[in-house]
């Protein structure tokens, strides 16, 4: 919907380079250096540069239909995070016409070669951006969004989950499945992790039971044995990373236990589908916030509006499987 024009914009001649530079009474040549060379490269003047990076942007002028997308490599290599997220940005970008290019950055990249040649319309970024990308995406006059920030960019669109209240319907859930005794798994280092850890200790609180929270895996396998062979119906494990799911289900079997019989179990959404009984899970909507990004993108095109001032929160929800259905309160 976001490619169509309106009959006055039909009607009107469509810009071009020499249109540009007859306006502003410039060489073609000119026009053509600074849209395909950063400020570092280019020819002309910075004055003259944001005269014609400012005529271009307001008369929608794009110079490729293509949506780039910068991924830290912590979050490509995090397969739960990163596919479905990518397959909405890709699928929302094929139907509207658009097309990806994909580039998987670490804490060395300064600007990629994409943003430096003009050669996208837009930039997805997911997580993180460092000061030079955001100043020269701003300075090039490329429109970007922000997918699951793990900061506040306050003058940038963006896009997360309220991982707080999921966290805090999960455990309300397995409250009401007589579950007492809860053991997360969490990892640190993300926001989204961080609210998790918040809304469980919240959780604890209020409902003053008890709970033992787990940061490292590797720092605590024999502790998490131990709860394991200490476990009851009361127990509920909980962790939504695919590794300690299965070492976790390796446990259980190694104590002789089951879930949830002995145990209750809320592990990754990658495998919950895959064991018997199937594991209760939480699903964010990856999917969803990725084409919502692509979106964005093109309403700011549309729009003209290189700031929405939208900072959408999504929310996901709780998948109930018979890893987590003993001991309901009766």
């Amino acid at each position: 919907m976001y490619l169509v024009r309106n009959i006055y914009e039909v009607n009107m001649p469509k810009p071009s380079f020499s249109s540009i530079a007859k306006e502003l009474n410039i060489s073609v040549a000119i026009v053509s250096n600074v849209l395909r060379n950063t400020s570092t490269t280019t020819l002309a003047s910075n004055s003259t540069k944001q005269r014609i990076l400012s005529a271009i942007w307001e008369k929608g002028l794009r110079l490729s239909n293509n949506i780039g997308v910068i991924v830290p490599r912590e979050v490509r290599m995090h397969e739960a995070l990163f596919y479905p997220g990518f397959a909405g940005i890709t699928e929302r970008c094929a139907r509207l016409g658009f097309s990806t290019t994909l580039f998987t950055s670490t804490a060395n990249d300064e600007i990629t070669g994409f943003l430096k040649q003009h050669s996208v319309c837009g930039v997805i970024f997911w997580n993180q951006a460092s000061p030079l990308l955001l100043k020269t995406a701003q300075e090039e006059k490329i429109p970007f969004v922000f997918l699951n920030p793990q900061q506040n960019y306050s003058e940038a669109d963006s896009i997360s989950f309220n991982d707080y209240d999921l966290m805090s319907e999960l455990l309300l859930y397995l409250y009401e499945k007589s579950y007492r005794n809860y053991i997360f798994l969490s990892g640190n280092g993300f926001s989204y992790i961080e609210e998790q850890k918040r809304g469980f200790s919240d959780f604890l609180k209020e409902k003053n039971v008890s709970g033992v929270l787990l940061e490292n895996f590797a720092k605590h396998r024999k502790e998490l044995q131990k709860l394991i062979e200490n476990s009851s119906k009361e127990t509920v494990f909980i962790t939504f990373a695919r590794y300690e799911t299965i070492k976790i289900l390796e446990y259980f079997a190694y104590c002789s236990k089951s879930c949830p019989d002995d145990a209750g179990l809320v592990a990754s959404n990658l495998l919950a589908a895959f064991y018997v009984p199937k594991l209760t899970t939480i699903m964010n909507p990856y999917y969803e916030s990725g084409s919502l990004a692509v979106d964005m993108i093109v309403e700011k095109w549309n729009n003209r509006k290189f700031y929405l001032k939208q900072h959408l929160i999504l929310k996901g929800k709780v998948i109930k499987n018979q890893s987590t259905e003993s001991g309901e309160m009766k």
